[in-house]
């Protein structure tokens, strides 16, 4: 087994995690969870395992810069900037072309910059089965989690025949299912969560591609090419602008793993994964206090449940209050009932809308 390359996908703004999260600070920029930036915990997980010289940070151009600077204790680490936000499909093109001009014959390891885990060991252990996994077999390898709950805002991967120790095939995908269907699939053991994790080599990918999503293909095979053949950043910068925008904005699971019959699932389920993808998964890492969890001076809580406290250096009283989310910024004073964390994003949007640049 080969030591892959790791790609990390850092391009998001985080707008369900307003006001923490903004256009200039993302979340992936944040100390969420832990005690530094969620990106650099993620290259840090990696470490003794991939050498710095073989990471990457896939993020964008608006990003490029405040990336690099934050990240100036990973002295060999590469930055690849999306000429402009068109899902994560575009990106991962870009950056496996980007890859394939450095190194023909990579294994690469995509993963999100702001996930968080809490058993590293077992994580990595699980990391190295899919690399094995898509060298051995020439498929696209993705890593499933064990469902804990009825998640609506999560995809699902069925489980398909069993084609290793610890190896399957996928047989389908579901996105996003209705909450009836997500309470069947958490009670079947066929079913895993989609943790947006993948693994392929060079080869398999670019034979996926070609075979699936020829229209990419075509687009960014000039932007390899220059690439290799050392061109100027600018020129390389333009061609890649220039396949940007002959493709259309979409994921990676829709343009390529849902119509591939050669993909293959590692399940991971004991190293603690959690997505972060709204203030509601801060249950499950925030300190436990009286009425919910909180980030805070202290929390005194009369007749209050199941809340999420975020005012650091403040004494927060609550006072019958119930499942509800407190965010205070200095400038912004968020209050939201917990079952709508997953809207946060549209007080974004209205914010824009307004051209409130000083609040987004």
């Amino acid at each position: 087994m080969s030591t892959p390359w790791l790609l990390v996908l850092a391009g998001g703004s985080g707008t369900r995690f307003w006001p923490l999260s903004r256009a200039r600070l993302p979340k992936q920029f944040l100390a969420i969870a832990g005690e530094e930036p969620l990106v650099a915990t993620t290259l840090r997980r990696f470490s003794g395992w991939i050498p710095e010289e073989k990471m990457a940070v896939l993020t964008t151009q608006q990003l490029a810069a405040d990336t690099k600077a934050l990240l100036g204790d990973f002295s060999g680490l590469h930055i690849l900037a999306e000429p402009e936000a068109r899902n994560t499909f575009p990106t991962v093109v870009m950056a496996m072309e980007w890859l394939r001009a450095r190194d023909p014959k990579a294994t690469a390891v995509i993963v999100p910059a702001d996930h968080w885990i809490t058993e590293n060991q077992e994580y990595l252990s699980v990391m190295r089965a899919a690399v094995a996994a898509a060298e051995e077999s020439g498929r696209l390898c993705t890593v499933g989690i064990q469902p804990t709950r009825p998640e609506t805002g999560y995809g699902y991967i069925r489980l398909g025949p069993k084609t290793g120790q610890t190896v399957y095939r996928a047989d389908r995908f579901v996105e996003k299912p209705s909450r009836e269907v997500a309470e069947t699939m958490v009670q079947s053991s066929n079913y895993l969560w989609n943790a947006g994790m993948f693994v392929w080599t060079v080869e398999t990918f670019f034979r996926e591609l070609q075979e699936h999503a020829p229209l990419f293909a075509e687009a960014f095979r000039p932007y390899g090419q220059a690439v290799a053949a050392g061109k100027d950043k600018k020129e390389v910068e333009t061609i890649a602008k220039q396949a940007f925008a002959a493709v259309p904005a979409i994921s990676i699971d829709y343009a390529l793993l849902e119509k591939s019959k050669e993909v293959a699932v590692v399940p991971g389920s004991s190293f603690g994964w959690n997505d972060l993808g709204s203030f509601v998964s801060l249950e499950e890492v925030y300190p436990k206090v009286e009425g919910g969890v909180a980030r805070a001076e202290r929390v005194l809580a009369l007749d209050s449940l199941a809340n999420i406290i975020h005012v650091p250096g403040k004494t927060v009283a609550l006072l019958g209050v119930t499942d509800m989310i407190v965010v205070d910024t200095g400038d912004v004073l968020l209050l939201a009932a917990k079952e709508r964390a997953q809207d946060v994003k549209k007080i974004v949007e209205r914010l824009r809308q307004e051209q409130r640049a000083d609040l987004v």
